[in-house]
């Protein structure tokens, strides 16, 4: 089952939404990140977790759309794994590159209003959430879901 959710562009709370400050302790080193980091070019946010079979199928397809597009968007996987090290093993296992952290308190999924494993969440490069889809991706509709971000700026 899948879940698709299409956001206006008219949000509140200025212009990225107040998703810039939200915090997350990064998966390597566990430094402490901010969302607004990776703002100023589209961004895919992916929710995954260790225990989430469909998101250890997706995540190869993520890495994949990662390595094509290089800089043009920007990726981070947030982990609700409560041990860091479960998803740490998963990454490995996939072949993920791209910067990861860990979303243990749900804090940055209850702000964009994640539902179900795996989610993913696009934003434009201002910031603004455009769209969000619960449910496992493959590259051809994470192709299609960034284009379409990446259009509407």
């Amino acid at each position: 089952m899948a879940l698709l959710v299409t956001l206006g562009a008219c949000g509140g709370g200025g212009s990225s939404g107040g998703y810039e400050g939200l915090t997350f302790q990064r998966l390597e080193g566990g430094a402490e990140s901010k969302l607004g980091e990776y703002f100023g070019a589209p961004l895919v946010v992916n929710f995954f977790a260790a225990w989430c079979p469909p998101c250890e199928r997706e995540l190869p397809e993520f890495e994949m759309v990662h390595q094509e597009l290089g800089d043009e968007v920007r990726f981070l996987g947030l982990s609700q794994d409560a041990n860091p090290d479960d998803a740490l093993e998963l990454l490995e296992r996939t072949g993920v590159t791209f910067d990861t952290g860990s979303d243990r308190d749900l804090e940055i999924f209850q702000a964009v209003d994640g539902l179900a494993m795996p989610t993913t969440a696009f934003f434009n490069s201002d910031g603004e959430l455009v769209d969000i889809f619960g449910g496992a991706l493959d590259a051809e509709s994470l192709r299609t879901k960034i284009a379409a971000v990446m259009g509407a700026e």
